[in-house]
């Protein structure tokens, strides 16, 4: 299971915004983790089971930058 982690979205914010989402690759192809808290709102993440999925046009991109936040 993938750990959620706080996105750091400001007041007034609402996902999906591709600065403040959160994503970790699934390791089946275009298949994408979204690792936001689940408390905020998306109409793009999908709840399979006990996996949250990200349907973001741009998640690839959302996984860079959490990979790049996770590596400072």
């Amino acid at each position: 299971m993938i750990n959620r982690i706080k996105s750091e979205s400001q007041p007034g914010q609402q996902l999906p915004d591709a600065a403040i989402c959160r994503a970790a690759r699934t390791g089946m192809g275009d298949l994408v983790y979204c690792i936001v808290d689940e408390a905020l709102p998306c109409d793009l993440r999908l709840n399979l089971g006990e996996n949250f999925f990200c349907s973001h046009p741009s998640r690839m991109e959302i996984i860079r930058h959490t990979d790049a936040k996770m590596n400072n």
